[in-house]
């Protein structure tokens, strides 16, 4: 056993070293190349923005347009031989910082922090400004809103409807009560925190009303031969339209005519000249110029009429005396109409109330006072002061008119 050992080994070094040849050459080495270790990102390119690459912090910035989604392309540039994850032109969701990995062909690695946003935005105008449904006029060039509002409207509290740029600001917020009064400065002010100010002007307008709603004379101080001496009041008839407000008295009343002192009322936020409470001589016509917020104007003339009608007894007692009512209570006034035309026994004689009274005939009832008449003579106002039955009637030169019943309890 050990000696075929031997003989083995001893046979295998023969043929060994009777195989090797003598070798003349030196043979040159194989050389493996180095791998590249450049890992950088040379161009960032997204939404064609060419975004700003910080070699030395490792980060990334662009900014594209206002509104324009997050999430994008980007086109990505290398390093030869490198390669980036995410990968150039695949969706990448910037809401947040995105790290890119920039792997070299040795191995090693880069990590880049990419932040991608929206500009903000510089607009800062007033689009529409809307009040009542209604569109107010801006002015783009001077920053100015102006809007009339209809008659009568309260500027102190409105709400309008403000419609400005995507993005931006604006104070007084929109359809929050803003008192117009006077001018409103409205700011704007836009995503990039620059601002704009607008000013608003609302107005209401004008009244164009002119009329006169009332005109009589209280306390006229007239005697007998103008109006009935017993009323208080004389109050014109007339629409508020009218052009002429006609009062009727007697004959030879030159000196009563020129002390009367009218009371007159007209529209809202119109004036009078001559003034309310000024006395006037009406023995010629007077003209009252109203004049309306507008500043329009219309002219009544109020003329005095003096009559020369002599009344007949077939007059008198075809006149009739008709109260509003049968029934009264006292103090309650009590409206009388009459005929038409027929003042003049109301200026001469005036009107008789006869009571009713328990016992056999009757009396004339005196003390009563007209509060009010018109100037027409076709109605007279007046109150009785204690219950009863009363007839009404006209006397005139010992004529007497129709008669008419009243019950007051």
């Amino acid at each position: 056993m050990k000696k075929s050992f031997i003989v083995f080994a001893v046979m295998g070094m023969f043929v060994m070293n009777g195989c090797s040849k003598p070798d003349d050459k030196t043979e040159t080495p194989v050389v493996t190349p180095t791998k590249s270790s450049a890992k950088s990102i040379t161009k960032f390119f997204v939404f064609n923005v060419d975004a700003t690459i910080d070699s030395v912090a490792n980060t990334i910035t662009a900014l594209i347009p206002p509104g324009q989604p997050l999430k994008q392309w980007p086109v990505i540039t290398v390093s030869e031989k490198a390669t980036v994850s995410p990968a150039t032109n695949t969706e990448v969701d910037f809401t947040n910082p995105v790290v890119f990995t920039v792997t070299a062909e040795d191995g090693s690695m880069r990590k880049y922090t990419a932040t991608v946003r929206n500009t903000k935005r510089t607009e800062k105008e007033i689009s529409n400004f809307i009040i009542n449904s209604k569109y107010a006029s801006i002015n783009t060039a001077d920053k100015t809103i102006k809007y009339e509002l209809p008659e009568g409207t309260d500027l102190t509290k409105l709400a309008p409807e403000v419609q400005i740029s995507e993005g931006a600001t604006v104070s007084p917020a929109s359809k929050v009560v803003t008192d117009f009064t006077n001018p409103v400065p409205y700011t704007v002010t836009a995503e990039d925190g620059s601002k704009q100010v607008y000013t608003v002007t609302l107005t209401k307008k004008k009244s164009s009303a002119k009329s006169i709603l009332y005109f009589a004379l209280d306390n006229p101080a007239l005697a007998g031969d103008t109006y009935a001496n017993s009323a208080d009041t004389i109050v014109g008839v007339f629409s508020p339209e009218a052009t002429t407000i006609d009062f009727f008295t007697a004959k030879n009343s030159l000196e009563n005519l020129k002390k009367i002192v009218p009371i007159i009322k007209v529209s809202d936020k119109a004036t009078i000249s001559p003034a309310s409470g000024v006395a006037q001589d009406f023995n010629y016509p007077v003209n009252y110029t109203i004049t309306a917020e507008d500043g329009t104007t219309r002219v009544v003339k109020v003329v005095f009429n003096k009559f020369n009608h002599e009344v007949t007894a077939t007059e008198v007692k075809n006149t009739y005396i008709r109260p509003a009512k049968t029934t009264y209570k006292v103090g309650e006034v009590v409206e009388v109409e009459t005929a038409e035309k027929i003042y003049w026994p109301l200026l001469l004689s005036g009107v008789n109330f006869t009571k009713f009274l328990d016992t056999p005939g009757s009396t004339l009832v005196s003390g009563l006072s007209i509060d009010k008449m018109t100037s027409d003579g076709t109605k007279f106002y007046f109150r009785f002061k204690e219950k009863g039955k009363y007839n009404i009637y006209l006397s005139y030169k010992s004529t007497y008119s129709l008669q008419s019943s009243i019950t007051v309890e």
